[in-house]
């Protein structure tokens, strides 16, 4: 089988599903590693809806 990368719809509903998996209870307090782990994917997940839409993504990195 050949591994070809997911289309960016694909990769939204992929992100969305690891970060359905990570998020926590309420009264659940989450590690600092744990958040920043979250943050990571929170924004890796914004950055995929934006490229699902057919619109560039640039980070502040970038520039």
């Amino acid at each position: 089988m050949k591994f070809r990368n997911p289309t960016p719809a694909e990769r939204v509903m992929q992100l969305e599903a690891r970060l359905k998996s990570l998020a926590w209870k309420d009264w659940q307090v989450p590690t600092a590693g744990q958040f920043e782990v979250y943050c990571g994917l929170w924004k890796e997940y914004l950055a995929a809806k934006v490229r699902a839409q057919g619109r560039p993504f640039y980070s502040s990195k970038n520039r």
